[in-house]
């Protein structure tokens, strides 16, 4: 959402540059965005803009979880958390 790109495209680009944190990067790269909504031509950002951006999010979803636990008084019987990716089908 805030590249304005497609969901195809975000999905890509995650698996491609997934870092959760900017100070894993080795090089700066830049990459082509193809898929800009408001824009004829291609966007060029930083690798660590994406990175950036991703890190955010992964900030924002732990401390939602963290939240909802907490409010739940789940929190203290809770030792280990795995996240995996829902399966289910896009929302149009």
């Amino acid at each position: 959402m805030v590249l304005n790109i497609s969901e195809d495209e975000a999905e890509k680009l995650k698996r491609q540059y997934g870092l959760a944190l900017k100070s894993f990067i080795d090089n700066d790269n830049e990459i082509i965005l193809n898929t800009c909504k408001d824009e004829t031509r291609s966007r060029v950002i930083k690798s660590s803009e994406l990175i950036e951006i991703m890190e955010a999010r992964i900030e924002e979803m732990f401390s939602i979880i963290n939240k909802d636990i907490t409010n739940q008084g789940l929190k203290s019987r809770i030792n280990n958390v795995i996240l995996t990716r829902s399966r289910h089908s896009k929302h149009k």
